[in-house]
C-alpha cells in the first residue's frame, strides 16, 4: 500500500513539476514538423532530434520533444512553458527573451520558383516585383524580414507556400532547400521538375536551440547543451549526423 502511494505521488510530481507539459521526462523541447531536419515520424526524430538528444544525454539529461505548429512553439517558449525550443535561426530581436546555444550545421535558405518563370535575381531588391510566400513567425534573413518594399504573402507553413506556388498564387517561396525538396517529393512526386531552387541561396543558415530566459535554471541547461555539442563536434558525431542530410 505504501509503495503504491509513493508511486502515485511521484507520477503527480512529474506532471506538476515546473509547469512541464504532463511529461515525466527530464526536459521538454518544443519543435515543429520540419523534415528532413526534425519530425515526429522520422527515425530518432531526424537530424535535429539526434543532435539535441545526444548533446543533452552527454550531460545526463533525457529529452522529450513536443511537436507543435511554429506559432505555438514560439508561444509556449515565450511563456517559459518548455525548457527549450528549436531549431531556430539566429535573430538579435529574440535575444531579449531567449538565450541561443552554440550553432550546429543547418542548410541553404533560398527561394523556390516555377521553372518556367525564368525568375533570376542578384539582390533582394530585385525581388520587389514578385509576390513571395513567407511563413509567419519564421526568421529568414535581415534583408527579407525587414524589407517593407517586398510584396510578402504570409502563410502558416512551408507546405502551404509551395502549394500556392504550384497553383500560381505566389511567384516565390522562401524556404530551406532540403525542406522544400522534401515537401515537393511528398506533395507533387511527379511534378518536382517544375520547381527550381534559385541560385544564389539567400544564406547558408546554422541552427540553434533557444532557452527561455524566464525559465528557472536555463543557464545550466544552456551550458550542458553547449558542452555536449562541443564534445560531439570534437569526436566527429556532429559531422556524422549532419552527413545523413546529404548535400
Amino acid at each position: 500500500m505504501f509503495c503504491r502511494i509513493c508511486i502515485s505521488l511521484l507520477l503527480c510530481a512529474c506532471i506538476l513539476l515546473s509547469g512541464r507539459v504532463a511529461f515525466c521526462s527530464d526536459l521538454v523541447v518544443a519543435t515543429l514538423e520540419w523534415e528532413p531536419y526534425v519530425g515526429s515520424t522520422l527515425p530518432e526524430n531526424g537530424y535535429v532530434g539526434r543532435v539535441v538528444r545526444e548533446a543533452f544525454a552527454r550531460a545526463g539529461h533525457e529529452v522529450r520533444f513536443l511537436f507543435l505548429p511554429w506559432v505555438r512553439v514560439l508561444d509556449r517558449a515565450s511563456h517559459g512553458e518548455v525548457d527549450a525550443y528549436g531549431p531556430e535561426y539566429l535573430d538579435p530581436k529574440l535575444q531579449d527573451r531567449f538565450e541561443f546555444s552554440d550553432p550546429f550545421p543547418g542548410g541553404p535558405l533560398g527561394l523556390f520558383a516555377l521553372a518556367d518563370s525564368e525568375i533570376s535575381f542578384r539582390t533582394v531588391r530585385d525581388l520587389r516585383l514578385y509576390t513571395i510566400a513567407v511563413v509567419r513567425g519564421y526568421v529568414n534573413t535581415p534583408e527579407i524580414d525587414s524589407a517593407d518594399y517586398l510584396h510578402k504573402q504570409y502563410v502558416t507553413s512551408d507546405s502551404l507556400g509551395l502549394q500556392m506556388l504550384m497553383n500560381h498564387r505566389v511567384d516565390l517561396v522562401v524556404a530551406d532547400k532540403y525542406v522544400g525538396r522534401r515537401l515537393l517529393s511528398e506533395m507533387y512526386p511527379t511534378r518536382q521538375a517544375e520547381v527550381d531552387f534559385l541560385d544564389p541561396p539567400l544564406a547558408n543558415k546554422p541552427l540553434y536551440l533557444c532557452f527561455p530566459r524566464s525559465r528557472p535554471g536555463h543557464e545550466k541547461l544552456l551550458r550542458d547543451f553547449n558542452a555536449g555539442l562541443r564534445s560531439m563536434r570534437d569526436d566527429g558525431t556532429l559531422a556524422e549526423y549532419r552527413s545523413a542530410l546529404g548535400e
